[in-house]
């Protein structure tokens, strides 16, 4: 048994203090998936803190959920938002992304209606914020944030936003904002340990009756050399055995050792970036077209964005020199070694190049948080 796993119901139809359960009888069935966040021991802060805001704590306002990719960030933090509508009826609720407040301060500039803008928040018992990131580098809308929550955190009213990194690492945020994130308090996420995910295996293999000895359960979570498992979470654990289940029943047998390589083969494939995914972020980001960046143009500003996504192709697909050059243009596979090349030697001397990739590097490790990483620096063809 392991000592620590823990549920938090986010259905909490009561006004009581969240349902918190500290043992191995935890209901982790799949039809309560959606209305569960699951812990171990490395994240027992995760249950001081639900019940902190729930509880109007001030030590906790703002609260900042921080981690990587598929860890529970955005379910929790919904799971309080709607947890705190039960408890305080008569309250209002905004849940919003980084995006979408980018995109309402934005329009509230052009159409000079600011006042408006920020009275909608005013009238908040709690305001959840998801990828808080996607503010990045806009420091007019983070000012307008960072008096916002100065406003809201006088009044009594809360104030909850996820972040893929701690508040310590993240880039792009001005300092302002940054200050006043940090007088509240941030709860970092992580994946349950491998013990506590073998425990949790077990729990939801015999809820839904598969027998699965302990050498194909540690397979399943671990992998093996040259197919490493792509399972790091409940949810993506829960699916496996679901789908699992479902193949060796289709074709009348058990769940052997082949069909779970079988399975993990197709989901670590799943979960690498192809170069398109990650020409497209970086052109988001640098606000430069996918068309200009597998371009001829040799313009300096499109040679930099072409070698920062070049090397980015490089260290995070399984793609290799020669083939990130036939997708950028038809281009030879030296062209893309001395662009990758070029580029990391610039990482130590040009701080906008070094700001923009540990950036764009994080959004696809948020965005694709079971891609391995390569050695982009090698010079030799695979």
């Amino acid at each position: 048994m392991v000592n620590g796993i823990f549920t938090i119901s986010l259905k909490d139809a009561t006004g009581e203090k969240s349902a918190a359960v500290r043992s191995k009888e935890a209901d982790l069935a799949p039809d309560h998936g959606p209305q569960l966040y699951v812990g171990d021991e490395q994240s027992q802060t995760v249950l001081t803190a639900f019940d902190a805001v729930l509880d109007r704590q001030p030590f906790c306002n703002p609260l900042v959920i921080t981690g990587a990719g598929s860890v529970g960030k955005t379910l929790l933090a919904y799971g309080i938002a709607d947890c705190w509508k039960r408890r305080y009826p008569d309250e209002n609720v905004l849940i919003t992304t980084g995006a979408d407040f980018l995109r309402g301060y934005t329009n509230a500039v052009r159409s000079h209606n600011t006042y408006r803008f920020r009275r909608q928040f005013m009238k908040l018992g709690l305001l959840v914020i998801d990828d808080l990131q996607m503010l990045n580098h806009r420091a007019s809308a983070q000012s307008q944030l960072a008096q916002l929550i100065d406003s809201m955190v006088r009044q009594g009213q809360f104030v909850v936003c996820t972040l893929p990194s701690t508040l310590a690492q993240a880039h792009g945020l001005e300092e302002t904002l940054v200050s006043r994130l940090f007088g509240g308090l941030q709860l970092p996420l992580c994946a349950p340990s491998e013990e506590s995910m073998l425990f949790l295996l077990d729990e939801l293999a015999a809820q839904r009756g598969i027998e699965l000895d302990t050498t194909l359960g540690k397979l399943l979570i671990r992998g093996e050399a040259g197919c490493p498992s792509p399972i790091k979470t409940v949810p993506q654990l829960r699916r496996a055995l679901i789908r699992l289940q479902t193949t060796a029943e289709l074709s009348g047998s058990q769940i052997t050792r082949v069909l779970i390589r079988e399975y993990l083969k197709g989901e670590y494939l799943n979960q690498l970036p192809t170069c398109r995914d990650i020409t497209s972020i970086v052109g988001k980001r640098l606000n430069v077209r996918m068309g200009d960046l597998k371009g001829k143009s040799r313009r300096q500003y499109l040679s930099r964005a072409r070698g920062i996504a070049m090397m980015l192709c490089r260290t995070f697909t399984a793609e290799s020199y020669t083939a990130i050059g036939k997708y950028f243009g038809g281009r030879d596979h030296s062209t893309v070694m001395n662009a990758c090349e070029k580029t990391r030697l610039r990482l130590n001397s040009d701080a906008f190049i070094t700001t923009t990739y540990q950036e764009l590097t994080s959004i696809i490790e948020d965005r694709f948080p079971n891609s391995p990483i390569q050695q982009s620096s090698s010079t030799q063809e695979e």
